[in-house]
């Protein structure tokens, strides 16, 4: 069953992402605060931790959401809800993960 709350969150933050990506200055902060570079981006966008990492950003950033709002149309207060919604994705993706560590320990597949 798709995430339909999840896949929301996500195009929000892949178009904040796009926001920062369309001024030189906001883009190479962005880089240099995560530490990527302009050809490994693209990769770590697909990453639910990257993304709530791209919205957390922006959250920081009270200049950067008010003219994201100004030019999307998303307001600071969906921004929150989308970090929200990625926070619990990504808990559930870690829990999950853990799980099956642990099943696969007890297998004694590890």
């Amino acid at each position: 069953m798709p995430d339909i709350e999840a896949d929301w969150a996500e195009t929000v933050a892949i178009r904040t992402l796009g926001y920062i990506g369309q001024d030189e200055r906001k883009i190479r902060r962005f880089l240099l605060a995560t530490g990527l570079r302009g050809d490994t981006i693209r990769n770590a966008a697909t990453s639910t931790g990257f993304l709530r990492g791209v919205l957390s950003a922006a959250l920081e950033d009270d200049m950067l959401t008010e003219g994201m709002f100004a030019n999307t149309g998303i307001p600071r207060r969906q921004v929150t809800e989308a970090f929200d919604v990625l926070a619990k994705r990504a808990q559930r993706e870690q829990d999950e993960r853990a799980a099956d560590v642990r099943l696969r320990r007890r297998a004694g597949m590890i």
